[in-house]
């Protein structure tokens, strides 16, 4: 019941509040695109197979990803990188936008210049969000209440992931 009361802070603490407001509503504008973006390819002609090869490649590369992220990510600058990060978010969204739905490029031919564009996408789209997560969980770790510790680093997490959810 302590840690409770402690955790009201979410509710009364005003910045706390445009925070969480903020974590559930900014992936908006970004989801669609990164939801969307293999159906997209797959109804623009590119095999299925390829698809799937292209993000299975991203796995050893988000880990490279988080490597970089956390010796980029000075602390105490963790929410600073964070809105650069989302700004790079919405740009790099937009890249895949007119990639897929301008493109003219892509079409049945499935050429290799196609797949390399598409991979350099996911690439950047890979690293984006894996920034994007360390810089949070580094600001999350830094404005956490230290008498409850996990409590409340696992709450924004939790606020953070439903925004997430909340906006697929």
């Amino acid at each position: 019941m302590d840690v409770l009361r402690r955790l009201k802070g979410f509710i009364t603490n005003k910045n706390l509040r445009g925070i969480v407001l903020f974590l559930l509503t900014y992936g908006i504008g970004l989801s669609t695109v990164s939801a969307s973006l293999g159906v997209k390819l797959i109804q623009a002609g590119m095999k299925k197979e390829a698809v799937s090869s292209l993000s299975s490649f991203m796995i050893p590369l988000s880990f490279v990803a988080a490597v970089l992220a956390s010796k980029a990510i000075k602390p105490h600058e963790e929410f600073s990188a964070w809105r650069k990060i989302v700004v790079l978010s919405v740009i790099n969204t937009a890249i895949g936008y007119f990639l897929v739905t301008l493109n003219p490029v892509i079409d049945a031919s499935n050429s290799g210049t196609v797949y390399f564009i598409m991979f350099l996408y996911l690439i950047s789209s890979t690293f984006v969000g894996t920034f994007r997560g360390i810089a949070l969980g580094g600001f999350y770790n830094r404005i956490a209440d230290e008498d409850i510790g996990g409590s409340s680093l696992t709450t924004l997490n939790s606020i953070s992931n439903l925004g997430g959810q909340l906006t697929e």
